[in-house]
């Protein structure tokens, strides 16, 4: 509870970056004002009640779990609140999950009709939205470092390569390196955009939400062209990158953040889908630049992507699901799970064409440690999951509003691993498929188990 009150309480001070804005501009303050005043008043409420249920400060495994789910639950509702001036509260919290989850997908079909603090507060929720799964997801990991339950070891032990240079870091010395580098990030972008262009407010909303791999735009028919459209290739990659690497590059370790497992696999990824565009005689700029989008989990898109042919949607929703890297904003099932996969298939294969007797150790590297049968399981876990529930809701949305195998497909692909591109208009969903996509979003952010652990801790408390 304490804890989640915390996070409650950070949040809450972001509603201040667009309420100084609109006082600037001459907008309406109210709704910003309206949802900092509700979300501090609930974060002293539950710290309140934390001293009076005198809770412990130990973080167990499940705790970390239930927070996760409960801060990507309640947040987007605190951060729909500016938008009720506007729209419904379904659409509302739509708009807010789609920008807390990083994922892009909008009911609004001209933002710029908007007002101008409530489309920086959109692009906003996305930069908070990316900086915060990668602080949650390392606090867990930091917490649960010396965990020796059996429970969290398959979890936990699968990511220890890529964190072992920031495990016996203080937590708060940790959180000011996340929220620098992000912020550096950020900087830099906003710079070269308006070198290269752009006006300020644009060059804030475009930095804000390609570095949190978001995609949202500020106005319609947003073009990505000139040295615009290189910019934002290489902020949606920093974005897809782990931070874990961007923290070996500020430290100046270069050579060892070059090495990351993930990057290569990204590279190797990249590369295939640019040969796989070539040889069928659609690579240009604009699929080269969708198929970053896709693959970093952004959901800019140049063109129309509904015109593409099957075999290039089919390309994209691949993409869609393999995703950026672990520790960073990006969604689908992560890069690292995809090269654990195909280490686990060779050895797979080596074991078959050697005597039964064999004993075949499997490692991902020469450095690691063996890994065990459960940590496979838990590998396959989560990706059976995540196509368990692709397939569920891509059969709810063609149900629900009559769309074809492959518009449900995609959309449904493109909310579960928070990518946000589009081959229909979402406004014309009705309220069944907005819901199935908003759960789809915040499911493919969270990845399923957290919110299964939560749901258990309420429907089987013994």
């Amino acid at each position: 509870i304490k804890s989640l009150g915390l996070i409650i309480k950070f949040f809450s001070f972001s509603f201040i970056v667009p309420l100084i804005y609109a006082i600037f501009i001459r907008e309406s303050i109210f709704p910003f004002l309206v949802g900092f005043i509700l979300g501090y008043l609930i974060s002293v409420i539950l710290n309140r009640l934390s001293q009076f249920l005198e809770e412990e400060s130990y973080l167990h495994f499940k705790d970390g779990f239930i927070i996760t789910s409960m801060s990507f639950i309640i947040l987007p509702i605190l951060a729909s609140i500016p938008y009720l001036w506007h729209f419904s509260f379904l659409n509302s919290y739509f708009e807010a999950v789609s920008g807390m989850t990083t994922t892009g997908l909008s009911i609004i079909s001209n933002p710029a009709l908007m007002p101008k603090s409530l489309i920086l507060w959109r692009s906003f929720t996305q930069w908070i939205g990316g900086m915060g799964i990668i602080m949650l997801f390392l606090y867990i990991i930091y917490k649960l470092r010396n965990e020796e339950n059996y429970d969290v070891g398959h979890s936990i032990n699968l990511f220890k390569s890529l964190i072992t240079d920031i495990m016996d870091t203080r937590a708060t010395l940790l959180f000011h390196r996340i929220f620098f580098i992000y912020s550096a990030y950020t900087f830099l972008g906003i710079v070269s955009l308006v070198i290269a262009g752009l006006d300020v407010f644009d060059a804030v909303n475009i930095a804000l939400t390609s570095l949190a791999t978001g995609g949202f735009v500020p106005r319609n028919n947003f073009s990505f062209s000139g040295p615009i459209y290189l910019i934002t290739i290489l902020l949606m990659i920093i974005g897809s990158i782990s931070f874990v690497v961007h923290n070996r590059i500020f430290r100046l370790r270069i050579i060892k953040a070059l090495k990351n497992k993930e990057l290569k696999t990204f590279a190797v990824v990249i590369l295939f889908s640019f040969l796989v565009l070539f040889s069928t005689g659609i690579l240009t700029k604009a699929t080269i630049f969708n198929t970053i989008s896709a693959l970093t989990g952004t959901g800019f898109a140049m063109g129309n992507v509904s015109a593409y042919a099957p075999g290039a949607i089919f390309l994209l929703i691949i993409l869609m699901l393999i995703g950026g890297s672990t520790a960073s904003t990006s969604g689908g099932i992560k890069l690292y799970r995809l090269y654990a996969h195909f280490k686990i298939l060779l050895w797979h294969i080596k074991k078959l064409s050697l005597p039964s007797r064999a004993v075949v150790p499997l490692k991902f590297s020469k450095e690691e440690e063996v890994i065990k049968e459960e940590q496979v399981i838990s590998l396959t876990m989560i990706v059976t999951l995540f196509i368990l529930i692709l397939v569920f809701g891509s059969f709810i949305l063609m149900v629900s509003n009559n769309l074809s195998i492959k518009n449900a497909l995609f959309q449904e692909s493109s909310a579960l691993f928070t990518v946000g591109l589009s081959t229909i208009k979402i406004n014309s969903l009705d309220a069944i498929g907005k819901l199935t996509l908003s759960i789809s979003m915040l499911l493919g952010r969270i990845e399923v188990i957290p919110f299964l652990v939560f749901l258990r801790s309420i429907f089987f408390r013994s």
